[in-house]
């Protein structure tokens, strides 16, 4: 949902549709996101083990929120706003890639 987000607000522009219909999709993409986040260790991981694997998986995405900020505004400076949703896209295209790829490892691994 985030790409589809990003893609609507990059072809409409600053337009009040295309910023609504942004703001929709990002705000159903973080949702998901947030509950995925809650929930996907306990499919790849033993209940036993979730504190551990929340805790591993913490840290660097703390580090990446933490910096995402002033690395979003210097990329905004240098490129525009332009390339940096482009960019953006396609760092979130490619998140769901992975997500796809460990989807298949699991039906794999339960069969």
């Amino acid at each position: 949902m985030i790409p589809l987000g990003l893609g609507a607000i990059w072809i409409g522009g600053t337009g009040p549709l295309s910023v609504i219909g942004y703001l929709a999709l990002f705000g159903i993409g973080s949702g998901a996101f947030a509950v995925a986040r809650a929930t996907m260790p306990l499919v790849f991981f033993a209940k036993a083990d979730y504190a551990a694997a929340m805790a591993t998986i913490a840290l660097p995405m703390n580090l990446i929120n933490a910096l995402a900020p002033p690395g979003l505004a210097a990329l905004m400076a240098g490129i525009g706003a332009q390339g940096t949703f482009a960019i953006l896209g396609g760092l979130s295209m490619a998140a769901f890639a992975v997500v796809l790829q460990l989807n298949g490892q699991r039906v794999r691994s339960a069969k």
